[in-house]
């Protein structure tokens, strides 16, 4: 069940994401990151292994999304070494971007850039919190979210889409 209300989550999030497209246009076709000058444009923020960070969950609770997603994808397999000094993308990266469509990191799924948290503040009126999105995220895998908290969560992402809608119209 946890998994499941994880996933359900991780599809919203996408979908909120997807909406506005920053990454593509900002970042990804760029020589360089706007998270940092020292990783490569396509690259973004998926560094090394970030889909493995978290800050309340030890490796064994983590371990039901991390054996869900090898089950799905198999093991990470982007073993590149640092290019031109620029920091090594992503286990789970290829030259097409992130090969998960799913089953993606806490941090994979709820991290963004300075850049972009004030576009979502300026042009959409939107406080993204990071901090929150994956404390709210590990309490998911951690068993401490209730229904009520699941559906707070959807109206509040749900919210955020209707406001880029409106203001792209």
């Amino acid at each position: 069940m946890k998994l499941k209300k994880y996933l359900e989550c991780e599809i919203l999030l996408q979908k909120f994401f997807e909406k506005i497209n920053y990454c593509k246009n900002n970042c990804t076709n760029q020589t360089t990151s706007k998270f940092s000058k020292h990783v490569r444009g396509n690259v973004g923020c998926c560094l090394h292994n970030f889909y493995n960070f978290t800050k309340k969950l030890n490796q064994k609770q983590l371990s039901i999304l991390n054996k869900a997603r090898i089950k799905k994808y198999g093991l990470p397999e982007n073993k590149e070494p640092r290019i031109q000094g620029l920091e090594k993308p992503c286990e789970y990266h290829t030259s097409k971007g992130c090969i998960l469509k799913d089953h993606k990191g806490l941090s994979c799924i709820s991290f963004i850039c300075k850049p972009y948290q004030d576009h979502l503040k300026e042009k959409y009126n939107i406080d993204y919190d990071y901090d929150e999105i994956r404390d709210f995220l590990e309490d998911i895998l951690l068993d401490k979210i209730d229904d009520n908290q699941l559906i707070e969560f959807r109206s509040m992402v749900n919210n955020w889409i209707e406001k880029i809608n409106i203001e792209n119209k």
